[in-house]
């Protein structure tokens, strides 16, 4: 499964950093108007372009307690906060991104489960060398809110396991290398200098079921070098639906340990893969649409692909 992931990721990849928009069409890209560096734009007197979208989804069902049916009574919300801040002058270019996003749901049942939950940013500082490159350095966090369980069933019996929590785990990568961006909504970062560190500071987390994130029993940090390449794709495919999408590959530099002593195991195995993709579509002024959906491969984790979707209906105020 993890090779059909590497093959779409791959696809994902040089599809867009090599397509260009044909001369006159409708989303043709005039190269004079591109929001890159080295073509010196204005964005406005200060040269700084902010944008933002805070957005709550909810769903609710109840059942009166004779309700022939079936079904349980619950409710469900989601929250998020996107916010870019980007400024452009001259050779200089610094983009920044946040994306907050947290979800629930309350059953009778079983009671409170999260469902979404992620904390994510992301900081470039770029100097252009050329018409589409650029030299850059950057720094990326990922984590979560809240703490999180999974329910596995042993004798019959379910059983709730603690695997994670805020900074359980935790990512922090900082990377230098070089950026190619072809048109205003499409860059890859080559990231030939790259140092990532996992946390893991809680307590008595799951060790079977989460193998500790690749760090070691007792630590709370594992620190690496490696060699990342990430993309990111922000595109309006009509006035009212946008496409975002972001990949980040990792490649450790440095053997991992279990890769020598087990022979079942390659190099390749410990290259991780993270993509997020999020459609959204606005309804009217407020309300809008979103389906949000991420695939991760990380051998430390899980020797399979993890996937998760959500879907939502709600508010999208943007400012």
């Amino acid at each position: 499964m993890k090779f059909k992931f590497l093959s779409v990721v791959l696809l994902f990849t040089s599809v867009f950093a090599f397509a260009q928009e044909p001369a006159g069409s409708p989303d043709a890209v005039d190269p004079a108007a591109s929001f890159t560096p080295s073509l010196a734009p204005k964005i406005d007197s200060n040269h700084w372009k902010k944008a933002f979208k805070l957005g709550l989804n909810m769903n609710q069902a109840s059942f009166s307690s004779n309700w022939k049916g079936g079904g349980i009574s619950s409710i469900a919300y989601m929250a998020f906060l996107n916010g870019t801040v980007d400024y452009a002058f001259e050779k200089v270019s610094f983009n920044n991104l946040l994306d907050l996003q947290f979800g629930a749901v309350n059953n009778r049942n079983s009671g409170f489960f999260k469902n979404v939950d992620k904390v994510y940013f992301d900081s470039k500082l770029g100097y252009a060398i050329s018409k589409h490159w650029n030299l850059y350095v950057a720094v990326n966090f990922q984590t979560q809110f809240y703490e999180g369980y999974v329910i596995k069933t042993v004798n019959k019996n379910d059983t709730s396991l603690y695997i994670s929590n805020f900074m359980s785990p935790g990512y922090l990568t900082e990377s230098f290398g070089l950026e190619y961006k072809p048109v205003t909504w499409f860059y890859v970062r080559f990231g030939t200098g790259t140092m990532r560190q996992t946390f893991v500071t809680a307590k008595n987390i799951d060790l079977a079921e989460t193998k500790n994130y690749g760090v070691d029993p007792g630590k709370t940090v594992r620190n690496e070098v490696a060699f990342m390449i990430q993309a990111g794709l922000d595109k309006d495919l009509t006035k009212n639906i946008n496409f975002k999408a972001r990949y980040m590959g990792f490649a450790n530099y440095m053997i991992p340990k279990k890769v020598k002593e087990n022979t079942n195991i390659t190099f390749f195995d410990y290259i991780d893969h993270r993509l997020d993709l999020t459609l959204t579509a606005k309804i009217t002024k407020y309300i809008s649409t979103n389906v949000n959906a991420t695939l991760l491969y990380d051998y430390d984790q899980d020797a399979n692909v993890q996937i998760a979707q959500s879907l939502g209906l709600g508010v999208l105020i943007t400012f």
